[in-house]
């Protein structure tokens, strides 16, 4: 019996031993059966990769591959993450949600993608992992670079945040109206300590000041004040002035010394104590205090105060630079006084103020390096034409935010190919930044919409360099522009100034039809035209009562400082106005310098 047994073991394991041989002789030469379905899965891969559109391989293979959870699967997302490309992106993003592996965890993946694209969804995926992970200060911190998202603020209060970081965020973020809701809220906790519950209430009225809501706003800054939060001691004295107690304002003024010395001066100048005024002004650390200082100082005729200021401001880096070198230059000359040549060589890329005090723009180009168009704009056309808009945009976010010289130029001329004439010209500028290459200034500096320039220029007698330099500067060459003012189209006509326009021209229009560019160009041209009739053809005067009104240019030009035209600039109250003139006639003459003046054309 036991021999019986020991005979059928031995056939059942013959049997099997000659089984597994016929199956291997069945196989094909050189082929692993164990390794078998690996390989197909890999030729498929390969093949479907091999078929893609240009430039879409890896899209494809990131594509293939998030439909695959398998080991091999994230070995290649782990390669593929580490590309600055749109397939990068979305690979750490695929980690991250398959929750990292052993070597990194799912926030060294967000973390990665934020670093190369940055959105509010990854973020609040960021900040839940640190959350789940038991970090909460590291989830806080990144909540509150979120705010006023509604999320964000609902993890917050989950997180039991502290109420002075949130207020904070949302204060240095600008959100007001969002700042005064939250604190109000914050405040009803009967728990809060006293110090705490005193500084949010100081922030709550600096939120409402910020508003323009003075009246609300002066109990909380008042009550903050007067418990020692001297952080608020400008915001209550600011208050107090606007609702009509000047005496304390100008007394809490004059204690915050230099940091109240602005709002002291313009309310002794407006008393008529214009010396005193000059003197506040002048111990400002604004540098807009010091400007209103320096003129000032000049009206009352002591030159050598206003003159140091001057020089102070043209060696520093406020916007009043320019402004102030051409101003030390003129008042120099006029005295006989050293230091023009300093002056000069500060107004050496500002074409406006060198073309008036030697004639030349300073202007100079270099040769244009050679480029041809990046893979990562030929990857976004491909993805945009078969269909894959979101990879698109990312793709071109990463692709402009590492983008060198060659690839920002390649960037202007790409969008001008699409009649894009703001991004071409953003890109041009960005160019120039880097290296002043010939290229860069034409694409800086286009003349777009040609056709309907040239018959506004013939129509009302304008330089057609004149035109394109207010267009530049009004919109960016953007048709469909509206400022928050409501200023619309290319060359920004306000819609009370289109309809009086149209009456003038007995036609009938609507505030939507400023936004065409053939109107906005004829309407601009013919406002301009009006602006330059009014003024005797001083091109300073029309160009500020374009963007100032034309009441404001008569005021400037009998005040004691603007009865000249080389007076007449420093004479504009209007920061925005003087910086409008000089932006708009910096372009005029880089356009005369770099296509030839108009009548050479």
């Amino acid at each position: 019996m036991v021999k019986m047994k020991t005979l059928t073991i031995f056939l059942l394991i013959l049997g099997i031993i000659l089984f597994l041989f016929y199956m291997w002789e069945s196989l094909p030469v050189g082929q692993d059966p164990v390794g078998e379905e690996n390989k197909l899965e890999e030729d498929a891969l390969q093949a479907a990769v091999e078929k893609a559109p240009a430039y879409l391989e890896e899209t494809v293979l990131l594509e293939l591959l998030l439909d695959d959870s398998s080991a091999k699967a994230k070995e290649e997302l782990r390669r593929l993450a580490e590309k600055e490309n749109a397939v990068g992106y979305m690979s750490n993003l695929a980690l991250a949600e398959r929750n990292g592996d052993l070597e990194k965890s799912p926030k060294f993946y967000y973390n990665r993608a934020l670093d190369l694209y940055e959105t509010d969804e990854v973020r609040l995926h960021l900040a839940a992992c640190l959350a789940e992970n038991g970090e909460k200060q590291k989830a806080i911190e990144q909540y509150l670079l979120l705010v006023p998202n509604r999320e964000a603020m609902s993890q917050l209060t989950e997180l039991e945040a502290e109420a002075t970081a949130v207020s904070r965020a949302l204060m240095v973020g600008s959100h007001w109206q969002e700042a005064v809701s939250y604190i109000d809220k914050a405040l009803a906790d009967e728990d809060m300590t006293a110090d705490l519950r005193l500084e949010l209430t100081g922030k709550l009225g600096k939120s409402f000041a910020q508003l323009g809501e003075y009246a609300k706003a002066l109990p909380y800054l008042e009550e903050a004040y007067k418990k020692g939060l001297t952080d608020f001691a400008w915001w209550y004295a600011r208050a107090l002035e606007v609702t009509g107690d000047i005496d304390d304002a100008v007394s809490i003024y004059r204690e915050l010394g230099e940091t109240g010395a602005y709002r002291l001066g313009l309310i002794l100048r407006d008393q008529g104590h214009k010396e005193e005024a000059a003197q506040a002004l002048a111990r400002s650390d604004h540098p807009a205090a010091r400007w209103q200082g320096a003129k000032l100082w000049e009206k009352l005729g002591l030159l050598e105060k206003a003159l140091e200021i001057y020089e102070e401001l043209a060696y520093g880096e406020s916007r009043y630079e320019d402004d102030a070198a051409y101003r030390a230059y003129v008042l120099m000359e006029r005295e006989g006084l050293e230091g023009v040549e300093e002056m000069l060589e500060i107004l050496q890329d500002y074409p406006v103020w060198l073309m008036r005090l030697t004639g030349e723009t300073g202007l100079e180009k270099n040769p244009t390096p050679s480029y041809e168009t990046p893979k990562f704009i030929k990857v976004v056309e491909a993805l945009k034409k078969n269909e894959r808009t979101e990879m698109a945009e990312i793709e071109l976010a990463i692709g402009q935010d590492t983008a060198g010289l060659e690839e920002k130029l390649a960037l202007g001329d790409w969008y001008l190919e699409q009649e894009d004439y703001f991004r071409a010209t953003r890109w041009g500028i960005r160019s120039l930044d880097e290296e002043k290459t010939c290229r860069g200034y034409h694409l800086a500096y286009q003349r777009p919409f040609e056709e309907f320039v040239h018959a506004a220029a013939d129509k009302y007698e304008l330089d057609p360099h004149l035109i394109w330099s207010v267009m530049r500067e009004e919109s960016h060459f953007r048709p469909y522009a509206v400022s928050w003012v409501g200023a619309r189209g290319l060359m920004q006509v306000m819609p009370a100034t289109g309809q009086d326009i149209a009456e003038q021209k007995n036609s009938d229009i609507t505030d939507e039809d400023l936004l065409n560019p053939e109107i906005s160009i004829d309407f601009g041209a013919y406002y301009l035209r009006q602006m330059l009739d009014m003024f005797d053809d001083d091109v300073d005067k029309a160009l500020a009562a374009y963007n100032g009104g034309s009441g404001n240019v008569r005021r400037w030009s009998s005040s004691l400082l603007g009865t000249t035209a080389e007076d007449f600039p420093t004479a504009i109250t209007f920061v925005e106005t003087r910086e409008y003139i000089a932006k708009v006639l910096n372009t005029y003459h880089t356009y005369n310098w770099l296509y030839g003046a108009a009548d050479e054309n």
